[in-house]
Order: structure tokens, then sequence, then C-alpha cells
């Protein structure tokens, strides 16, 4: 979950779907209080090295308001985003809370992070030196999307 919409997992796994903290259900592969507990990842070494480097055109740590509303605050006027959903694997614990249908997609996406607890923006000339760099670093990535003109009346956020 990555430090955002707690509120939302404890209505949605603890009210609504009864489950006690320290079940074991078999779409997790830990307990429930372990996957929530999960320590926050820092993306400090990674960020550092790809400024370094100059290869870094922004950055958006997703939190609060998800990919929705965290990438168009880097993107420069005129730009959106289209973004790839299928082009990370999907988290257990958001395939638990989609199983429980209680969230529309619209509200899951701008509640929760997906699993994306970082966007770095970067020259798509330039994704070589990034996936090398990324890769020393042993840090996963993936490539979620490409940054496009904006088109008036569109949302700067697009779900491909």
């Amino acid at each position: 979950l990555h430090t955002n919409g707690y509120s939302l997992v404890r209505k949605i796994l603890f009210e609504n779907s009864g489950h006690n903290v320290n079940a074991r259900l078999p779409q997790l592969p830990t307990s429930l209080a372990d996957e929530l507990l999960k320590i926050h990842k820092s993306y400090l070494r990674p960020i550092q090295a790809l400024h370094k480097a100059k290869l870094l055109k922004g950055a958006a740590h997703i939190t609060g308001g998800g990919l929705t509303d965290n990438v168009p605050r880097v993107l420069p006027r005129g730009c959106a985003v289209e973004i790839l959903p299928q082009s990370w694997p999907e988290q257990p614990i958001f395939k638990l809370l989609k199983d429980a249908r209680q969230i529309p997609e619209q509200d899951f996406r701008r509640t929760f992070n997906l699993g994306i607890g970082m966007v770095l923006v970067v020259s798509a000339r330039k994704i070589g030196f990034v996936s090398q760099i990324l890769k020393k670093l042993r840090e996963p990535f993936y490539e979620i999307g490409a940054v496009v003109k904006h088109r008036p009346r569109q949302p700067r956020v697009a779900y491909l």
C-alpha cells in the first residue's frame, strides 16, 4: 500500500469483510498484518544516481491521490501521460481489494498507488542508460507509460 489508502483498507477488509488482522488469506503470501505493515521503500539512492547522471526530468512520489493526482504535478504545461496498467504486475493486496468489489476503478486508481510508489520521468532516448543505472542498484522498475501532448478537455492521466 506504500503509505496511502489505509483508512479505506481498514473499512473494506476489517469492517465490511470481517477479516482479522492476523488472518492468512489465500490471496496473500503473508498474514494480513505483515502485508499491511510492510516497510515504506526509500527512493533516495535511485533518484540521486539518476540526478547525478543528469537523466531525471521529474519524479512523483505516488501517495494519496494515486497516479491520477500525483503524476500531473511534475509535468510541464501542455503535457499529459498515458499509463499502461498491464505493464507492471498486480500485487496481491490490490487484487484482494479489487475482488472485494467495493471501489469503482476510478476511485481505486485515485486512492492507491497500485504498486507504483515513485514515477520517474526520463527521456525515451535515454531509457537504456536509466535501465543500466537502476539494474546496477538492483532497483526494480517498469516502463509504465509515456508523456504525450495534452489535449484540451481531456484528463492529464489516461489509463490505456
